[in-house]
């Protein structure tokens, strides 16, 4: 016993806690592995719902800026188109409008005016706004008037959608010379104060008769999203470097236990190893003690016997024995009152307890402890 329990200990008597180091480092590595993944995946998705709120804002402001568009060009057409002075250059003549009433002059000032219709106008406005904003717009049809309008193939597979009535808007992210842009397409409705200038190209009311486009920079956009992606980097990684210290500091109250569970294991083991030591030796001198005990009565010259306190034999010797006409081992573990007259025993019993109970040895005169008619005297001794 004692071989086998220097095999788990150290040099020192105590546990070694290697035997569950290996193990616990494995399921620490396992958490650390884990806890990345979980970070890295918590970076990707917050980062990418960054990108997307850029695009969705990109894509708002491309919305308000085309349904802008449509207010006033509602209003231009609703009065038939509005005259401006001609500027050389800047607001010349429209050469697809008819000539006629394209231009009036004032007498009395003689300035000239132009006519402009809601196409010119929103395109003279998007050429503005892109020179302020970086903004560019687009009006485009298949069957344009002006050929400066028409499709792109971008513009032309969005128009298809558009005319099948299956999308509202189409929304796109389009690089235009080394640019990006959020691209977003709307259908333009026939109106009734649409027919006069385009009736002649077969559309009915509330046909869709082309798209207005508006290109947003996407840059601004990508501008905040970087930075706070910064932000993100650094509350993630704080994150993670947390995480490391509380796996590392659980890891460690983990080994922390396992290694007193150990030691007190072996403390435990070596108790247990010395109290079989001990009762093992008890166990031998009890038996040595037994032997020289029974061989001292069986050299007796008298009837020798030891009982229980609760009255039961538990060494005999042959002469006692042959006095009640038994073997050795036909007494022990019997009483008395199984064995006795029932006239003898009661006279036995109270001596026998106060004997034991005054802790001094005592005879018990004219004893019968058969059935003969043989005298004997008993001698009782507290041990």
């Amino acid at each position: 016993m004692v071989t086998n329990a220097a095999q788990y200990a150290g040099t020192d008597g105590k546990a070694s806690p290697q035997r569950k180091s290996i193990p616990l480092k494995l399921f620490a590595c396992v958490l650390v592995v884990i806890w990345t993944i979980g970070i890295g995946l918590s970076l990707f998705y917050n980062t990418g719902k960054l990108e997307q709120h850029a695009l969705d804002s990109a894509r708002i402001q491309a919305r308000s800026a085309i349904e802008k568009d449509i207010v006033y060009r509602r209003w231009n057409s609703m009065h038939g188109g509005v005259f401006v002075p001609v500027v050389e250059g800047v607001f010349e003549p429209n050469p697809y409008l008819p000539a006629a009433g394209r231009t009036i002059t004032d007498r009395d000032s003689g300035v000239s005016y132009t006519k402009m219709n809601p196409a010119y106008m929103t395109r003279l406005v998007h050429e503005l706004g892109a020179l302020d904003a970086g903004m560019r717009g687009h009006i485009t049809k298949p069957m344009p008037i002006r050929p400066g309008n028409a499709p792109d193939a971008c513009a032309r597979s969005a128009l298809r959608l558009l005319e099948a009535r299956e999308k509202d808007e189409v929304s796109s992210v389009q690089r235009i010379s080394g640019t990006e842009y959020m691209r977003l397409i709307m259908g333009l409705e026939t109106e009734e104060s649409c027919l006069s200038c385009h009736g002649h190209q077969g559309y009915k009311l509330g046909d869709i008769r082309g798209g207005i486009s508006v290109d947003v920079p996407l840059a601004p956009f990508m501008t905040v999203v970087k930075e706070s992606e910064y932000m993100l980097y650094g509350k993630h990684v704080s994150l993670w470097l947390i995480g490391l210290l509380g796996i590392s500091f659980g890891m460690r109250q983990i080994s922390e236990g396992i290694r007193e569970r150990d030691y007190a294991e072996e403390e435990l083991r070596g108790l247990t190893v010395n109290l079989e030591k001990i009762v093992e030796e008890r166990t031998e001198a009890l038996r040595i003690r037994h032997q020289e005990m029974q061989a001292f009565m069986d050299n007796a010259n008298a009837g020798v016997f030891l009982k229980n306190l609760d009255g039961t034999y538990s060494m005999v010797n042959a002469l006692f024995a042959s006095i009640l006409g038994l073997r050795p081992a036909d007494l022990v573990g019997r009483k008395d009152r199984e064995l006795l007259n029932p006239d003898v025993y009661p006279h036995v019993y109270e001596h026998e307890r106060e004997v034991v109970a005054t802790g001094q040895g005592g005879e018990l005169q004219s004893c019968f402890v058969s059935t003969s008619a043989i005298r004997y005297a008993c001698f009782s001794f507290p041990i």
